[in-house]
């Protein structure tokens, strides 16, 4: 017997991971667990992130996702910022994310940015 190789997320994960905004607003408004965390991919959160889906961020954080949520010691601004979505970046920054948060590595969102508008919204925030 082989084992499955594709990956299967939650509805909520997967409604982030394909930027599906009327599915993820569903989801939110029968329950969906905001905090639900995957081992690799962390919260709905974290995905949306990864893929710059601004208005699944958006949602998420309206609808009371934590922005200081953390995956593998990593926040949704480390994958924001390393990924350099501004928009993104500044919307978690909007809803609280904390700019000081260190990763494994003992990097900030900041020390991540691969863009400099990310960097400077973070930059800001901190008060540097």
């Amino acid at each position: 017997m082989n084992p499955s190789l594709t990956v299967t997320f939650p509805p909520l994960h997967e409604a982030a991971l394909n930027g599906h905004v009327p599915c993820l607003k569903i989801l939110i408004e029968m329950g969906a667990d905001l905090e639900k965390s995957e081992n690799q991919f962390g919260t709905a959160l974290h995905v949306a992130c990864l893929r710059g889906y601004v208005e699944c961020v958006r949602i998420l954080l309206h609808a009371g996702a934590n922005p200081n949520a953390i995956k593998r010691h990593q926040a949704p601004s480390h994958t924001a910022a390393l990924y350099g979505y501004e928009d993104c970046t500044s919307l978690l920054v909007d809803y609280g994310a904390n700019v000081y948060q260190r990763n494994l590595q003992s990097k900030r969102p900041a020390d991540l940015a691969t863009d400099a508008a990310c960097r400077k919204i973070l930059l800001a925030k901190a008060g540097v």
